[in-house]
């Protein structure tokens, strides 16, 4: 039947008696639909009437009113529980949300973008074997399924139920109770999304995946202490003679140029800090006071009590007992800024130690010269990955 009047168009002007009226449908909707599957559709002609969106919206988009709709539906994937179980887990909000695309089947992998026409036929970044799928890459090649053992064998979970992660059931799980069966979902998520972060870094920055560290990396993270939203300083509570600061300082005589090193840590080897950047000294000795002063500035406003400060720069120590300002006139300011800020900390023992004991802090401070900007490294935030293996070799971890 012809649709002059669209505005009074009711459903029944596109069904005839055996079903929908294809004139009538390619009408208003022109070609672009499938007419195999509209022809499949069952059509419940004493069912009640229901509105998806009327002609006149108030105050919402067509387009609102329909997600609105297919959201709220009572279907199968819509009422699934795993759903609401994902925004409870106790982990940063990127990773719940990257488990959420994940479960819909939305990451951007090569089989992905193949399915909507938008790429070419890739195969799997890690083994070149097969065509990169999400199941494939993030549950079943053979050494990511290596560190799913191995989490599943710290969480206490079975190992037979790795064979079903990809199906999400691990996520309705009630094994050791609500909160560690939270956190053992929650480590789970963030391994996975440690492997699409490692996965990205190989195809973007050609950066090669440490499996090894995966798992690590993910258990530090998430079951060492509790999570931290993105960009906020791990403020934990730190009970006093329980943090140990290594400070270190790179300085060039023809450019006066220094490079500032710190690494602040726990009495359990948990790294809270640690800090790079350049900075203009006129002596060695001033920039190792610079590099302590930006340590400790850092533990008063995170109201952290150190007990220890080392260094590698014999001269610091012999200074604090033997201050001249005849001598060591050009580095008056940052002594005194230095005492101000050791008056904080009245407690805390200062030692110099060998430089091969503060290699890292001396790694710091060589990365520092070519930082304009103070860099922080600490939990949640991505690090470079040398820093990660350094500190792995002297047992630390972020």
């Amino acid at each position: 039947m012809p649709l002059d009047n669209r505005e009074d168009l009711i459903f029944n002007n596109l069904l005839e008696s055996h079903g929908f009226c294809s004139a009538s449908v390619r009408s208003l909707f022109g070609n672009n639909f499938n007419w195999n599957n509209i022809e499949n559709l069952n059509i419940i002609e004493e069912g009640p009437n229901l509105w998806v969106w009327r002609y006149h919206s108030c105050k919402a988009s067509i387009a609102s009113s329909v997600y609105d709709h297919v959201s709220n539906s009572n279907t199968t994937e819509a009422s699934w529980l795993g759903w609401s179980i994902i925004w409870k887990l106790p982990t940063l909000s990127r990773v719940k949300v990257f488990l959420w695309k994940l479960a819909h089947g939305r990451l951007s992998t090569g089989g992905y973008l193949f399915q909507l026409n938008i790429g070419p036929r890739t195969t799997c970044p890690l083994c070149g074997l097969t065509d990169e799928t999400t199941e494939h890459l993030i549950w079943n090649y053979s050494k990511i399924s290596q560190c799913w053992h191995e989490v599943f064998a710290r969480i206490g979970w079975n190992q037979n139920d790795i064979l079903t992660l990809s199906s999400g059931s691990w996520l309705l799980k009630n094994i050791h109770g609500r909160d560690l069966d939270l956190r053992a979902k929650a480590l789970i998520a963030a391994i996975a999304w440690l492997i699409w972060k490692s996965r990205c870094k190989l195809i973007f920055n050609n950066q090669p995946i440490n499996f090894s560290s995966i798992v690590p990396n993910a258990w530090n993270l998430y079951c060492n202490r509790p999570t931290f939203t993105f960009r906020e300083f791990p403020r934990t509570s730190q009970s006093n003679n329980s943090i140990k600061i290594f400070t270190d300082a790179s300085w060039c005589m023809e450019s006066r140029l220094a490079g500032l090193g710190f690494i602040i840590i726990s009495n359990v080897n948990q790294i809270l800090i640690a800090g790079a950047i350049a900075a203009v000294a006129t002596s060695p000795i001033m920039a190792e006071i610079v590099a302590i002063n930006l340590a400790l500035q850092l533990c008063i406003s995170n109201d952290w009590l150190p007990s220890s400060l080392f260094c590698d720069c014999a001269g610091i120590a012999q200074l604090l007992k033997n201050f001249n300002a005849c001598t060591a006139w050009h580095i008056k300011e940052e002594y005194q800024l230095l005492k101000q800020n050791l008056g904080f900390f009245p407690y805390l023992f200062i030692e110099t130690i060998p430089r091969e004991d503060n290699a890292i802090a001396d790694a710091l401070a060589s990365f520092g010269r070519n930082c304009s900007q103070l860099s922080l490294f600490f939990q949640g935030l991505d690090r470079p990955h040398w820093l990660d293996d350094l500190c792995n070799r002297h047992h630390l971890f972020f």
